[in-house]
């Protein structure tokens, strides 16, 4: 059973359960109450988070942004771009799996296999910079579409500083995913109504821009982590951040907005236009918001008012100001509430202290757990590459008067996994 309570992840999977499966010590199962648990959520929620753990990858491997999905008799996992022992090949999405009915303490790494070998013809060439896929399965997909949607963000040719979120689909989830000829979403302001001349003609003070280029001009820095989810209707959904902060000067910096945008069953069209969920307070969040997760929760007998939970990172991925915070609201649509930290350095993690959480992924069950996966710094000069590595780790958020040892995933709604 431990194996399938990360069903989905990354989104939504369809998964039928006729029997009972064995508990095993694996990365999400639930502990005894004589062990620690860490009291979150003051504001009456009555959650708990438990059972902390990770890595779960070899000690040093960088495995950034994670997602996971169940499908068939594996767990899946997929994750941002890396290279290879420095080699010029680039892997643009990693995956690495573990059997679903053994203990998931050991994942095997996909070492030579990309999800997304061939990238979409808007993607840069030279430096793709593929990053946070987010994978999810069309409910009812139609006659010789593929099921598999794979949402990611990579740089633009256009503009390779600049990164846009695109979409791809495949046959089978782990891929090859091919991606569409155009991105989704890509707010880097390439529509910009001037030409260089009159971009320089009309502001010719531009230290007043600081050191702001002509191409991002009316731009608002492009849009990275995509994260897919659906409501309690099925009615599919994406959250992502607008990369404000990748157009920062020593002089001014930009806004790093939050956004939801609701999508129609084929996961590819976008529904009416985008809604700003929350946004970076400076002395809060440092530079910037970004990694959300958008889940909700109905109380813990299933009856109660539907609670909607953004979790976030703020401040910088690559130092230990990285975290994991989260807000709530009662419409999908926010306002939300922010309620603090989830997740910060210095948390105990198998003995260990936690450092720089985030690039968090959830997902809801029929009862009323949330498990969720991060990445956490395990090195900052990887002995391979040289390169910063972080790692995967994990945990469950649970009402405290109803544990999840006292359930079966037998009552799982295949509509909502």
């Amino acid at each position: 059973m431990a194996a399938l309570l990360i069903i989905g992840l990354c989104v939504l999977s369809t998964l039928s359960l006729s029997a009972p499966i064995e508990r095993r010590d694996s990365l999400f199962v639930a502990r005894s109450p004589a062990d620690s648990s860490i009291s979150l959520f003051s504001n009456g929620d009555d959650l708990v988070m438990t059972d902390l753990k990770g890595p779960i990858l070899d000690d040093e491997w960088n495995f950034p942004d994670p997602c996971i999905h169940v499908d068939g008799n594996r767990v899946w996992a997929f994750g941002t771009n890396r290279y290879i022992n420095s080699n010029p090949h680039q892997i643009n999405v990693q995956v690495a799996y573990t059997p679903i009915f053994e203990d998931t303490k050991k994942w095997e790494l996909m070492n030579q296999w990309d999800a997304m070998p061939i990238v979409p013809k808007w993607v840069a060439t030279s430096n793709k910079k593929v990053w946070g896929p987010s994978i999810h399965k069309r409910k009812l997909p139609k006659e010789g579409d593929d099921p598999y949607v794979m949402y990611f963000s990579a740089a633009h040719e256009k503009n390779a500083a600049r990164h846009c979120i695109g979409v791809a689909t495949a046959k089978v989830v782990q891929g090859p995913y091919t991606g569409l000829d155009d991105p989704l979403i890509c707010p880097i302001g390439l529509g910009a109504p001037y030409t260089e001349q009159e971009y320089v003609s009309e502001f010719s003070d531009i230290s007043i821009f600081g050191t702001i280029d002509f191409n991002d001009f009316y731009s608002e820095g492009g849009a990275i982590d995509p994260d897919a989810g659906a409501d309690e209707d099925g009615s599919p959904y994406l959250v992502y951040k607008t990369d404000g902060n990748s157009l920062n000067t020593n002089a001014k910096q930009h806004p790093t907005p939050i956004y939801l945008q609701k999508m129609q069953d084929d996961g590819i069209t976008k529904v009416g236009d985008r809604i700003k969920l929350i946004d970076r307070i400076p002395e809060e969040d440092g530079p910037l918001t970004e990694a959300p997760s958008l889940r909700y929760l109905k109380g813990p007998s299933g009856s109660g008012p539907k609670i909607y939970y953004l979790f976030y990172s703020t401040h910088v991925f690559s130092d230990d100001t990285y975290d994991v915070k989260y807000a709530t609201s009662d419409k999908i649509d926010g306002p939300y509430t922010r309620r603090g930290q989830l997740l910060k350095s210095g948390m105990m993690v198998n003995g260990k202290p936690l450092t720089g959480p985030g690039g968090l992924d959830i997902i809801t069950l029929p009862n009323y757990v949330m498990y969720f996966v991060f990445h956490g710094i395990v090195t900052f000069k990887n002995k391979v590459t040289g390169e910063l590595s972080r790692n995967i780790y994990g945990a469950q958020l649970k009402y405290k008067n109803k544990p999840a040892a006292d359930l079966s995933l037998t009552e799982a709604n295949n509509d909502l996994l």
